[in-house]
């Protein structure tokens, strides 16, 4: 798995994504190879400040981007497979200013720019992904993972991610619909200034690898409260706003501590922990009829309910084989819930074995569906570093 995770890295950015988007495919892949896949790193070149400044003229006009900039760093602070992103300050002006009730700070932004033919070089390594999985539809030993299917998928989740008015546009949602939330917030875009190929949005401070460094430096109290935000904030995405940020991880979470602030003394310094959730390009909606199975899927988990589970997830399945037996799979899916039932499992464990008998029987689940409960996985670990007491179901 190891070498196939190198060999992913050295394709290039489809490859990479691909990658990326399988290892949140448990119903497919071996739970090992989900594993190792997470650790890939895109490691994407960061381009020149000169084509950077080609992409902004062409974006806003010569004249036009010295009256939006008052200074922007040449130098990008992060680059992904898809852009990199700038830290600049705005200028007051047309599109510029900031309401009066913010203060200087709140006109520093970040500047996410497209890398210049990137959507080009994504199609075409798309397009040998394509052949790649046509070329091995006959492998016995490939057939269960269903690849022309999967790789067909993923090419719908990667072009959401090309085009940056798709973040801008879920910036605004999320952040209507946190905007009474005192300790979540988002990124705002700054109006007018979206296009394809840049986003301009405020800049965020707080501390990356947020499970990390707030376990290690926060006290346990404050280590409920950001646990407990967590999984509050992933009920009101999944239950109440049908709205799901579809790459929540805890690399995409900044920490902003109660004993923090950015160095400057002009940032409020929060009186309880909070989180900023970055890199919203890719969200979700359930049908109604996935929400209401999603939501019957766990409550049979809590009430260990095996064959419950097996009917919900085979309601979830958007490929099934004509050698499936549902019988055998309700079955084991009973039995891997009832392993849990006399202990005090995390909730993560209990959907890794569940999943493993998904993927043993090769049910393919929709890949909205996946996103949601790979997300609940991946903050239930997060959460369960911060405060183990903190059942997510």
């Amino acid at each position: 798995y190891a070498l196939l995770r190198m060999t992913l890295e050295a394709g290039g950015a489809a490859f990479i994504k691909w990658g990326q988007w399988a290892s949140t495919r448990y119903d497919v892949f071996p739970a090992q190879l989900c594993k190792e896949l997470e650790l890939l790193q895109c490691g994407a070149p960061e381009h020149s400040w000169r084509r950077t400044k080609e992409i902004l003229e062409r974006a806003y006009g010569e004249t036009q981007l010295d009256e939006i900039f008052a200074w922007m760093d040449k130098t990008p602070i992060a680059s992904g497979s898809i852009a990199q992103i700038h830290r600049a300050k705005l200028r007051n002006g047309p599109l510029g200013e900031r309401p009066d009730d913010v203060n200087d700070e709140g006109r520093y932004v970040a500047v996410k720019v497209r890398h210049p033919g990137v959507v080009e070089a994504l199609r075409r390594d798309f397009a040998i992904l394509a052949w790649i999985a046509r070329a091995t539809r006959n492998v016995e030993v490939l057939k269960p993972f269903q690849l022309e299917h999967t790789v067909q998928q993923f090419g719908v989740h990667m072009l959401q991610q090309v085009d940056l008015t798709t973040e801008a546009s879920n910036l605004q949602k999320f952040e209507k619909a946190f905007s009474l939330w005192g300790d979540v917030s988002f990124p705002v875009p700054v109006g007018g200034l979206a296009t394809e190929e840049v986003l301009v949005e405020t800049f965020e401070d707080g501390a990356a690898n947020a499970a990390a460094e707030a376990a290690a430096e926060m006290v346990p109290v404050e280590n409920r409260a950001l646990a407990a935000i967590g999984v509050k904030t992933l009920l009101k995405m999944l239950i109440d706003d049908n709205f799901l940020h579809a790459d929540l991880h805890p690399g995409n979470i900044l920490v902003r501590l109660p004993e923090k602030n950015d160095g400057r003394g002009k940032t409020k310094i929060p009186s309880k922990p909070e989180i900023v959730i970055l890199d919203t390009g890719l969200a979700t909606e359930l049908t109604p009829a996935h929400q209401a199975s999603l939501a019957e899927f766990f409550q049979a988990i809590i009430n260990w309910d095996g064959a419950g589970v097996a009917r919900n997830i085979i309601a979830f399945s958007s490929n099934l084989q004509p050698s499936f037996d549902p019988e055998s799979f309700t079955s084991d899916v009973t039995t891997a819930v009832r392993h849990f039932q006399d202990s005090t499992p995390r909730a993560g464990d209990c959907m890794a074995a569940i999943f493993e008998t998904v993927q043993r029987h090769h049910v393919t689940l929709d890949p909205n569906v996946m996103v949601a409960v790979v997300t609940v996985m991946v903050l239930e670990g997060w959460q369960f570093r911060l405060d183990p007491s903190i059942n997510i179901l």
